[in-house]
């Protein structure tokens, strides 16, 4: 049975929350151990004073997207909630309710005078006119709200956790290399977040508002930096279902018409989606600083200069040996020993191509997929399609720079591995000429171990 109502807190601590807290028309009912706050449109903070975690005397739940009058505020707020909590001890706080409040901020008290100090103090900083002056820390108080998060998801509101996981998507794309995405489930999400479900295991259910939450503060860090951030969050997607490996229907707040399309239209969105994420690179560290986030996300390649473009994650020592391999090696496509070779040949449509071997007969280009791209059937398929447009730019270029007499142009998609079986009848019917298993060559192996050892 719930315990009655203590006769010391009368009702000072529903009065002083209704006094502290914003909104026309406010109104407070009873609970069986507690208040619940409303204003005419909602229900802003409940206030317990019994059946709380041992050691407190009082527990709040705050609807933080209602404590404030600009969404700009949210933030700063937080952060003054963050200090407010270590300031009284950070205890563990019960979850009362299991529905909507749950992702609420959460703070416990060991006495009823601490707990109308601080809504005095929250009363204080919602009075001052200027919005820019409100929820100040104390000189010297550096306060993150991901580092000092408690581990307890019952002391950790959905709005926390929304910041908490940019900084962990934004670390795992910078990690990816030759634009490759590696995707993340929803529950390895909460798995990292150590967002937890009543037996411990990691809680997917409502992972979505989270991942709302958190392209809500990407979009406010964009308007900021004046550039178009992609959409990070679709690297999160299903673990089983009709759309396994692919992200939630509720992208379609975002694409209206996502949940319309079929899988592989969703699918090539998403890949879509996935390159210009990728191709963000280093900005997406501007995204950390501008929201104030922890992350020290891996610089790839920094120290020999392989980034491409900047681009997140760079390219592998994998692709590079196999692409430097190639370029060395003209007979592997039938070209003449003398013949010129480049790495990342730069076309006219903008792309680049992993190789191009040059002669006043011949073009012969070769689009490379390494090791790392092994289980990504998307990325080996992107590569088909990459030689079917690399070798329709080249004959264009060889027609423009020699319309007497044009080289011939052949183009080529060679792999470290082998293609997938899925996906040899698509090399067929596009007619794309394959070089397989190139590193069961002793002569690469011999090459790739020269290049990690340097």
């Amino acid at each position: 049975m719930l315990k009655t109502l203590p006769a010391l807190s009368d009702t000072r601590v529903a009065e002083a929350m209704l006094d502290a807290l914003p909104g026309n028309r406010r109104s407070f009912s009873e609970l069986a151990h507690g208040w619940r706050v409303r204003r005419s449109d909602c229900q802003i903070a409940s206030g317990y004073v019994s059946d709380n975690a041992q050691g407190n005397a009082v527990e709040f739940a705050l609807n933080h997207d209602r404590l404030v009058d600009t969404q700009s505020e949210v933030l700063a707020m937080l952060r003054w909630l963050q200090y407010q909590r270590q300031h009284y001890g950070e205890r563990d706080v019960n979850v009362h309710q299991r529905s909507e409040a749950v992702s609420w901020f959460r703070i416990g008290f060991a006495t009823l005078d601490e707990a109308l100090k601080f809504l005095q103090e929250f009363k204080s900083e919602r009075q001052r006119f200027d919005f820019r002056a409100r929820w100040q820390l104390p000189e010297g108080a550096a306060i993150s709200l991901v580092e000092t998060a408690v581990t307890a998801i019952g002391n950790r509101s959905n709005e926390e956790l929304a910041l908490a996981c940019i900084p962990v998507l934004i670390t795992h794309v910078l990690a990816q290399r030759d634009e490759v995405m590696t995707t993340i489930t929803y529950e390895d999400l909460a798995e990292r977040l150590d967002r937890r479900d009543m037996h411990g295991d990691p809680m997917a259910l409502g992972m979505g508002d989270v991942l709302g939450r958190a392209m809500l503060h990407i979009d406010q860090a964009a308007k900021l930096m004046r550039e178009e951030v992609p959409y990070l969050t679709t690297v999160v997607v299903d673990k089983s279902g009709p759309d396994r490996g692919l992200p939630g229907i509720g992208l379609g707040g975002r694409w209206p018409n996502y949940p319309t399309l079929s899988r592989e239209e969703k699918a090539d969105q998403v890949e879509l989606e996935y390159l210009r994420i990728l191709r963000f690179g280093s900005h997406w560290r501007n995204v950390l600083s501008v929201l104030q986030l922890p992350g020290d996300a891996p610089d790839s390649n920094a120290a020999d200069g392989n980034r491409r473009d900047g681009r997140a994650g760079g390219e592998s020592p994998q692709h590079r040996a196999l692409k430097e391999f190639i370029a060395a090696q003209p007979a592997l496509v039938g070209a003449q020993p003398d013949i010129q070779s480049h790495c990342e040949y730069g076309l006219r449509s903008g792309d680049a191509i992993d190789v191009l071997f040059k002669s006043a007969t011949e073009w012969i280009g070769v689009e490379v997929k390494a090791s790392t791209s092994d289980g990504n059937l998307r990325d080996y398929e992107r590569g088909l399609y990459q030689v079917v447009k690399y070798k329709a730019v080249l004959e264009a270029q060889a027609r423009i720079d020699h319309p007497l007499r044009p080289p011939k142009v052949r183009v080529l998609l060679a792999l470290e591995l082998a293609l997938p079986l899925e996906l040899r009848p698509v090399a067929k019917a596009l007619a794309v000429d394959l070089i397989e298993h190139i590193g069961e060559q002793s002569e690469f192996a011999i090459a790739k171990n020269m290049r990690w050892s340097v």
